[in-house]
């Protein structure tokens, strides 16, 4: 009941963080989402430029998919923001408690925001961009879009609770996995145009198998590849997700016992 308690806590917190951006859900529509358009716009006519509907097609799904992962992924620099904080940090990591559910709660509201952008995005590209759904792929797609956004948000956990330490690097750090996962995980071209190698670290990223489920989804080949790719798309954010725990919590008992904590 503590966790939770924490965790509602820092919840707030986070919210308060996101205001910070966006003071109301106008703001957001009015900034954000022109922005996600046009960014993801500029990629889909690049398949317009080539004459294929079929890029078309290709590029709008990924980068509905990516934006939101992309968004998720501000969950790195929230890990640093206590720390330019003097005294902040130092009090946190002297409480009693573990400091997964404080950030857990202070940077979910980062997951629900590249939810909500994916979300938007699909939304409005699908019908600026003529790409025919059903009421199936309506329903089931965000789904599908929610799960790769939590299972980079894993990922995300897993890179802040390194960049933690080193909060100068965040940006750095969350843009570099950003660009990789938009690289080779399926976005802007299949996994099977890179090398053996490349695709292994792909299957061990975010993004690779939800999206390659999306794309059935979208193609309206509901198959068992579809479930198979949703389970390791889970499977992966869990991971991610549970070796972030672990770092946090075995680095910040370090600091307990040696008192390494510098103030920034």
């Amino acid at each position: 009941m503590t966790s939770f308690r924490i965790f509602g806590h820092a919840a707030h917190l986070g919210f308060q963080d996101f205001r910070v951006f966006w003071t109301s859900w106008r703001m957001w529509l009015g900034t954000h989402v022109v922005r996600v358009f046009t960014t993801a716009a500029m990629w889909i006519l690049l398949g317009r430029l080539v004459e294929s509907e079929e890029h078309v097609r290709f590029l709008l799904i990924g980068q509905v998919v990516i934006l939101g992962a992309q968004y998720t992924g501000w969950t790195v620099a929230a890990f640093t923001w206590d720390r330019m904080f003097i005294g902040t940090y130092p009090m946190l990591v002297a409480s009693p408690s573990s400091l997964v559910p404080v950030m857990l709660g202070r940077t979910s509201i980062w997951l629900l925001n590249g939810i909500a952008t994916s979300w938007v995005t699909f939304l409005i590209l699908v019908p600026v961009f003529r790409l025919p759904v059903s009421v199936t792929q309506i329903l089931w797609v965000p789904l599908a879009i929610s799960l790769v956004c939590a299972s980079s948000y894993g990922l995300a956990f897993s890179i802040g609770s390194i960049i933690n330490w080193v909060p100068r690097l965040r940006n750095i750090a969350h843009n570099t996995a950003s660009i990789v996962m938009m690289t080779i995980c399926g976005v802007v071209v299949p996994v099977a145009f890179w090398p053996e190698w490349v695709q292994t670290v792909a299957f061990a990223l975010p993004v690779t198998h939800g999206l390659s489920s999306i794309r059935l989804l979208m193609a309206d080949e509901f198959t068992d590849e579809v479930l198979v790719g949703v389970v390791l798309e889970a499977a992966v954010g869990l991971v991610w997700l549970g070796l972030g725990a672990l770092i946090l919590d075995r680095t910040v008992n370090a600091a307990r016992r040696t008192g390494a904590i510098d103030l920034i």
